[in-house]
């Protein structure tokens, strides 16, 4: 799990690509998509088998950092760099992944109204229903 200065430092460096990225861009305007997939390398201790079993896909990362520290330190790092304010992604995925080296790709993109996700059976013109809904 990130703590106070690393997060602080992860954001940095988030920063530094971003304006490499960016440049000086004009911000992106409108609701945005964001994708972050998370390449985490195999710890030194694990056996030849077990890390080509994990880089193949055959393991999944279940252990801290969570995704949803990830995505939040990313999203904040962009701000004022790349929009205005992360309130502006109404979608956002995060993945993560064994690699043989730590990594970070971060796509974005306008939102359509069309790509907001419905549940499956839900009416495209109607809000949510929650379970105690009629």
């Amino acid at each position: 799990m990130l703590k106070a200065p690393e997060t602080r430092e992860y954001q940095a460096k988030v920063a530094h690509y971003a304006l490499e990225a960016f440049g000086d861009a004009p911000f992106l305007q409108g609701p945005l998509e964001i994708h972050v997939h998370i390449d985490i390398s195999t710890p030194p201790s694990w056996s030849k088998k077990k890390t080509q079993e994990a880089l193949d896909g055959g393991l999944d990362h279940l252990s801290t950092p969570d995704t949803d520290n990830f995505l939040k330190t990313v999203k904040d790092a962009l701000n004022e760099l790349v929009w205005h304010d992360d309130r502006q992604v109404v979608c956002d995925f995060v993945d993560k992944a064994y690699a043989p080296m730590d990594g970070l790709r971060v796509q974005i993109w306008r939102a359509k109204k069309s790509s907001i996700r419905r549940f499956p059976g839900e009416e495209s013109d109607k809000a949510p229903q929650g379970p105690s809904s009629p």
